[in-house]
Parts: C-alpha cells; structure tokens; sequence
C-alpha cells in the first residue's frame, strides 16, 4: 500500500482535472474512498471551486457523495464543499442543483447519506464501505478507511447544511414541492428538522445545540403550515398574467398535484410536525392543518378530487388518532353521496373504502 500511498500524492494535486472525465471520476472516488486522512484533506480542498459543477455532472457527482461518507474531518467538509454548495452559490445556481437529476442528490447527500430513496442503485454501488490494510496491526488485518461512526458524521453535516437548507426552501416551497427532484430536496429538509422536534437526545440536536435546535422546530412549523396552506391555494407574488402568459397552465395546488399530492402522502406517513395525539402535537400536525383548510370550504372537492382523496385516505391510515377521528366527522354527511357515486374517482373509492374500515 505504500506504492498506493505515494501515487495518491501525485494524483492529488491533479484532483481537479479528474474530474473532467468518466475514468478520471472514478480515479478520484476511489482516491477519496482508499486514501489517507491526509490524501483526502487535499483532494477536497482541491475541489471547493467546483463543487457546483461536479454536482451537476453524472460521473463527477459520485466522487461529491462519496466525500460525504468518507471524509472524517466534517468541519473540512463543511468549509470545502457545503458552505460552497449551498451559501456561496447564487440561489438560481442552488435552485439548478437542487431540481437536476443529479444535482439533488449532491444536496441530499448532506441530510441523509447513501439512501437507497433516493440514490439510484448502480452509484450505490460504488459508494459502499471500503477496507485497507491496517499497518498498526502485526499481520495488516483489513480496517475500514474510515474511523468517525456513519450516523454521527451525517449528524455534523446535517446540522451544517440544514440552516442554509431551510434559507432556500422557504423561498420557493411550491416550486421545489411540485418538481420531480425538487420535491425530494423539500422533503428531505422537512424530515431532517422533524427529527430535530422529535428526537432531542439524538446526534443531529446535540450537533445544531439548544439555540440553533429550537430555531429549526420554530422554522418547521412555519413551513409546515406553508405547507398545508399551498396544499388548498396557489400563493403567487404576481396577481397580473402577462397576455402571452394565458394560455400556460395554472399551477395546482399541493393536494391535486401530480407530484405534490404524494409528496404529502410521504410527510404524512412521516407523522411530519407532530403526529401524537396530545393537543399540543395536534395543533402542529400536518394532517391537523390539512384538515383546517378542508373544513374551510374543500370538504367536497377535496373527497371527490382523485388526488386530494388519497391524501385523505393516508390521513385515514397513517395519521394521529385525532387526525383520523376528525377526518371520519368530515366525511360522515358525505358517505352516502360518495358512495353512491358511480363516475367516483379512484382516490375517491379508495377514500370510501378507508373510511369504511377505519369505524
């Protein structure tokens, strides 16, 4: 491994160019997943400057994720490529990363390492564990190239990158909420603060301290009620359309999105904001403020609606038991109706079936 050692020094100061190619990326992710602690320092300081290009690129992207899960030395990390990632790129530049096929995942990375959720199979593959000889030992018995434990090095990401995170989502939740990959950013950042509320004693609140922790509760709750509230409406900043702008399909809202509705299908099923069946957990719940906006006038476009149904019907099976017993209030003066229906929606049969079973 000496041999090893002494070509990673050479190719470390040519980190960079690796990068360009197919080949030369996979140079590197292997370069990252073998090397010292020292061949590591160097290739990531060498790539802080191209952190955003490399997300955006299939083959480089590998050698990003790969640093996340390998590199020891977070504060290293946090300096060279999130800070870089998520701060020091303009938001159109974070919004790009963060809503490309490949770019999301750089993002997520840094919330939740190596997901099978969402990272696909075939760059699994070539992010896993990896082992060396150890030289520490008499007979080099093979040890992992990592010492830091998996979920307290996701922690110290996590907490590093989730302010900036939260910065950006807020600006524009119905976009990233209503994009293929977009969405998967969104709820990602929203289950990462949901485990915040939900698990003070973990690692990822000792990371963020008392004051950054209570800050992200107070944030989550304010987005989830943004939420709920696009959920029912489309809030836009421009009431004026443009004349060539007419004829473009009008944004949905979240419950009869193509991709919306089942991201609030994910978030309920997360118990996301709450979910117990004390009062106070009720009144943050996602389901509870969904609810909120249903009785407000949606009760019947919300049932018959086929994507709003199912958001209902996973209310119906993965929401708090208050959740479920409201909701049960909603439909009773309209089981007979929606059953009887014979154009009823799928969600809509679905719903009634739910419903049905849940008495």
């Amino acid at each position: 491994w000496k041999e090893k050692d002494d070509l990673l020094v050479v190719l470390r100061a040519e980190a960079s160019k690796l990068r360009i190619s197919s080949d030369g990326a996979e140079v590197l992710n292997q370069a990252l997943a073998y090397g010292s602690a020292k061949n590591r320092k160097a290739i990531v300081k060498s790539l802080k400057e191209h952190a955003a290009e490399m997300a955006l690129d299939p083959d480089s992207c590998v050698a990003l994720l790969r640093a996340m899960v390998s590199v020891d030395d977070t504060k290293l990390l946090k300096e060279q490529l999130v800070i870089p990632l998520i701060s020091a790129s303009t938001t159109a530049e974070l919004a790009e990363i963060c809503t490309d096929t490949i770019g999301h995942l750089a993002v997520v990375q840094m919330l939740v390492a190596n997901s099978a959720s969402y990272v696909p199979k075939h760059m699994l593959e070539r992010l896993q564990p990896v082992q060396r000889p150890n030289p520490k030992t008499k007979d080099k018995q093979l040890a992992p190239t990592t010492k830091k434990p998996q979920e307290k090095r996701r922690a110290e990401l996590a907490a590093a990158a989730l302010p900036g995170l939260l910065d950006f989502v807020e600006k524009d939740v119905h976009g990233l909420a209503t994009d293929e990959f977009g969405c998967r950013v969104l709820e990602q950042v929203i289950l990462t603060c949901n485990e915040v509320l939900n698990s003070p004693e973990a690692h990822l609140s000792k990371c963020l301290g008392e004051g950054e922790r209570e800050t992200t509760i107070a944030r989550l709750r304010e987005l989830v009620k943004t939420v709920a509230k696009l959920s029912v409406e489309v809030v836009t900043e421009d009431e004026d359309v443009e004349e060539d702008e007419e004829d473009e399909e009008a944004p949905l809202p979240l419950a009869e999105d193509r991709i919306g509705h089942r991201l609030l299908k994910r978030l309920i099923k997360a118990k996301v904001g709450g979910g117990g069946d004390d009062a106070k957990a009720a009144e943050e719940d996602l389901c509870m403020m969904l609810l909120d906006a249903m009785e407000s006038g949606m009760a019947d476009k919300w049932t018959r609606g086929n994507r709003s149904a199912f958001v209902l019907s996973a209310i119906l099976e993965f929401g708090s038991k208050a959740a479920r017993k409201r909701l049960l209030q909603l439909l009773k003066p309209l089981h007979s109706e929606l059953n009887n229906d014979k154009k009823a929606s799928k969600g809509t049969k679905v719903l009634v079936k739910c419903a049905a079973s849940s008495k």
